[in-house]
């Protein structure tokens, strides 16, 4: 399949507008129930990721598909595949804290070539595909030129259940007592998003899913910033772990993880 980028992130995009109307249409009631400790799931997850999944079927039947909220979460697809979250934020959107993002990314083999993050409230619209630059709302972003880490703002994410892992809390002391400030919004594509903006200058997160951070990824990657595991090796979609930068920092932060762990 030859890609057209163009096309591919226009449909993309469109696919996440439809998702956003599902979650305003759901947002005045909330059916909740249980997928784990800590790890609320709405219905209005399944209709959006359906939602998605129908305009980018469309137009791209031969491109696979896993979602979040897939009863298959299997990644071992061997070509193009749409790597989906509905709704990266749950918690905050059930709460009604205003922060949540709906993340489209299209991987090949494995390796994130485009994606398409969607913050609905700000409707800013993040986009990004191999070779062709970051960016927001139709204008190119680049990372932040921050040099030194205790200038930098970071962000970072938890894993849903914390209880008997105190290398979380290790590495967030560790870098709040070297940077500026760190913040935990609880939306990894945000993060990332919002990295790849020159809003933040780094960021790290344990325990992800591959349909939280493929998008977020590729937007990093094309607004000139660097993306590896916490041990400096490069950075793919099975692994659970991740530090991302503005590039500069990078070396800096991995030396703070190290030590915190």
């Amino acid at each position: 399949m030859t890609l057209d980028w163009h096309t591919l992130l226009n449909v993309a995009q469109h696919a996440a507008q439809s998702a956003a109307d599902v979650l305003a249409r759901w947002q005045q009631g909330i059916s909740v129930r249980e997928k784990g400790p800590n790890d609320l799931v709405t219905e209005a997850d399944m209709a959006a990721q359906e939602a998605i999944h129908q305009v980018l079927r469309q137009s791209f039947p031969e491109v696979d598909f896993v979602g979040e909220e897939s009863a298959q979460h299997l990644l071992s697809r061997s070509g193009l595949c749409w790597v989906v979250d509905p709704l990266d934020g749950t918690t905050n959107y059930v709460h009604g804290l205003p922060c949540y993002a709906i993340s489209i990314g299209l991987m090949n083999h494995g390796v994130p070539v485009a994606g398409v993050v969607y913050d609905p409230l700000r409707r800013e619209m993040f986009t990004a595909a191999r070779g062709q630059g970051a960016w927001l709302n139709g204008q190119r972003i680049h990372v932040s030129e921050c040099e030194h880490l205790k200038d930098a703002l970071l962000l970072t994410g938890f894993p849903t259940d914390c209880r008997g892992k105190e290398y979380v809390f290790s590495a967030w002391r560790a870098f709040a007592l070297q940077s500026r400030a760190v913040r935990r919004i609880g939306c990894t594509s945000l993060n990332l998003a919002w990295l790849a903006a020159g809003r933040a200058d780094g960021c790290w997160s344990y325990e992800i899913q591959p349909w939280d951070v493929c998008a977020g990824v590729c937007l990093v990657q094309e607004a000139g910033g660097t993306v590896t595991n916490p041990d400096g090796q490069p950075y793919v979609l099975h692994h659970r772990d991740f530090l991302a930068s503005n590039g500069s920092l990078h070396l800096s932060m991995l030396q703070v993880l190290r030590s915190s762990s």
